[in-house]
């Protein structure tokens, strides 16, 4: 039967049900072919292996890197009706599997992707010569002593079996271990007024003993290393002549060990330190709510810090909220003012102040295209826009001024423009030089040492465009 010819049972409503599947390559219409009791999980566990490149069959791995997950199809063959009888139901599966795995030949290379021809069996898989060739060197090389070949024969002639007597004892002994008596507890457990020196001491010669038999020096010893201490040595280069840790060397030192060996160190215990009182003063509520108005404007925390003789990680920590979560400015102050707040701390990050930005509105209101105004204050066009459009400081509101007042505006063209690189008398020469077109725009631009895009600017009137050429020549046509 073809596979391409074989109509299957449809996944959807079926997920939770048992039986036979496969997995499909709608590239190519390789199949794999296994069994499942629940259909849903089988195909969840597949796929994720295959995903995470951990699938158990080599062939189909390498298949799905190839043609990637998109070309794989998981699709039902048989449903069997399940059981409560697990053994016999998985039995039942495999046959089931076994069938289709024939039916199709998916144990071909060039039909599947399964390796054995019976599920879960070895029986009829065939090896390649290659993999015959490894198994046979690798068995070679074993060893066998012969030693360890007397040892296996000599157990094998003694074990007897075990008889039904006996394996009834130890079923019964092992029962017993696992579930130890009330009483046996008791006893293992040896605490309170249940353990045996409840209530006792050792005397001071037990203790002695006790600590004679246990110690890892002598009492010689001992008082070779007291002597070393006393001499300067530290407790590392005692520690490797004696082969011990030295943290034992310590305890010497500090006379918690061995104190009555001699000679007598005289440890004495360091002094405590003095608490350091901190002067640092506490802030007020109020001082919060000011350094929150002031972080809402941006101000840089070091600015604030030093403002209220604080260090800036208590700055860092109330703006992050790590400390005086509690206030909120929004219970002390109006929206309005919060408003005012935020677009103040929004505008920080601009280059303009508030003076010339009531200057730029002034300019806006006489008429001025914003790209002009740009290039005046030295911003972009989009800066001169936003402010037009009242989308950055809309806090600053000016009256409409009279024609006086326009007229009166000082306006930064030319050379009283700051950015400018360039004189009148240069320009005026630049413009000479571009009417009579002998040299070109870049050579004009090496010779006042600007951009070319400069010289563009100024030919094309985008900037300088106030001084024209006319005004600055006689009827010869000179300067």
């Amino acid at each position: 039967m073809k596979v391409e010819d074989f109509k299957t049972i449809t996944y959807i409503g079926n997920s939770d049900k048992c039986g036979v599947y496969w997995i499909k390559n709608i590239t190519n219409n390789k199949v794999y072919i296994g069994s499942a009791i629940n259909f849903g999980h089988r195909k969840s566990v597949h796929f994720y292996t295959l995903r995470k490149n951990k699938g158990i069959n080599l062939h189909l791995q390498r298949s799905f890197n190839k043609y990637k997950e998109d070309n794989f199809m998981f699709e039902i063959l048989e449903i069997v009706d399940f059981t409560d009888d697990k053994i016999g139901l998985k039995q039942i599966l495999l046959d089931k599997e076994e069938f289709w795995i024939n039916e199709f030949n998916s144990i071909d290379r060039l039909l599947g992707y399964n390796i054995r021809p019976i599920p879960h069996s070895n029986l009829g898989m065939k090896m390649s010569e290659e993999s015959k060739k490894k198994m046979s060197i690798a068995k070679k090389q074993q060893v066998w002593t012969e030693e360890w070949k007397r040892n296996m024969s000599i157990a094998a002639k003694n074990k007897k079996p075990c008889t039904e007597e006996t394996k009834k004892r130890m079923s019964e002994s092992a029962k017993k271990k696992a579930f130890p008596s009330q009483e046996t507890r008791d006893k293992l457990a040896r605490f309170g007024d249940t353990n045996p020196m409840y209530g006792r001491h050792h005397n001071k010669n037990t203790k002695e003993k006790i600590g004679i038999a246990t110690a890892k020096l002598t009492k010689e010893e001992v008082s070779q290393i007291k002597t070393l201490l006393l001499k300067g040595f530290t407790y590392k280069e005692i520690a490797k002549i004696f082969n011990i840790s030295p943290t034992n060397i310590g305890h010497i030192a500090r006379e918690k060990t061995w104190k009555e060996i001699e000679p007598i160190l005289n440890y004495k215990k360091r002094e405590p330190k003095e608490k350091v009182v901190s002067n640092r003063k506490q802030l007020t509520r109020q001082q919060v709510i000011e350094i929150k108005k002031l972080l809402l404007q941006n101000i840089k925390q070091r600015e604030i810090a030093n403002r209220f003789n604080i260090s800036e990680d208590v700055i860092s920590s109330i703006k992050v909220g790590r400390s005086w979560s509690n206030i909120k400015l929004e219970d002390y102050i109006n929206n309005n003012q919060l408003e005012l707040l935020k677009e103040s701390g929004n505008n920080n990050n601009y280059k303009l102040s508030n003076d010339k930005v009531i200057e730029i509105k002034k300019m806006l209101q006489k008429g001025m295209r914003p790209k002009d105004i740009a290039e005046i204050f030295n911003v972009r066009a989009n800066t001169i826009s936003n402010i037009k459009n009242n989308k950055t400081f809309s806090y600053i509101i000016i009256n409409e001024i009279s024609n006086e007042e326009l007229k009166s505006i000082k306006l930064n063209t030319g050379e009283d423009n700051i950015s400018s690189k360039l004189k009148k008398d240069q320009v005026i020469n630049i413009k000479k030089l571009l009417l009579e077109g002998k040299i070109s725009n870049r050579q004009i631009a090496k010779i006042y040492k600007v951009g070319a895009s400069t010289i563009d600017s100024i030919k094309s009137e985008k900037t300088w465009s106030h001084i024209k050429l006319d005004d600055y020549l006689d009827e010869d046509g000179n300067i």
